[in-house]
């Protein structure tokens, strides 16, 4: 939809028919300035939620969940169909080879495709297999 509007918007002021329109000062709102906390990720929530939340945050200021006393940021997930009934809201449930890691959501779960651990570089969700930085039954909060 914002494509089609853009285009018309291109159209009216090539044809020069812009009718220039001043803003009403009181209807302006503003964005309070994110903090930290503002970019948690709560794994209560569904899967589109957190997925749509981490790629809003990405690349910044990036969304986060705390391990072990410790932060992992992460960049990108995609949703899993895949539901586990007999875990919890931010537990690692599963490895998938060649994608990633598997976290628990109220709906379903989502892969974690790049993370970065705490002190550590941004990686694949393979790599963070490989270097076992999140473990089965370990629990994102």
């Amino acid at each position: 939809m914002g494509a089609d509007l853009l285009l018309k918007a291109i159209e009216l002021i090539e044809k020069d028919e812009v009718k220039a329109k001043k803003q009403d000062k009181n209807l302006v709102t503003f964005v309070k300035p994110f903090k930290k906390e503002d970019c948690k990720i709560d794994w209560t929530k569904t899967s589109r939620e957190i997925f749509n939340f981490i790629r809003g945050m990405n690349p910044v200021p990036t969304a986060f969940s705390n391990l072990n006393e410790t932060i992992i940021k992460i960049y990108e997930t995609k949703i899993n169909d895949k539901v586990y009934n007999n875990a919890t809201c931010g537990e690692i449930v599963e490895y998938l080879k060649g994608k990633g890691i598997v976290v628990k959501t109220s709906d379903g779960s989502l892969i974690i495709t790049s993370a970065k651990p705490e002190n550590k570089k941004q990686m694949s969700g393979v790599d963070l297999i490989n270097g076992k930085f999140l473990k089965i039954g370990e629990k994102l909060c």
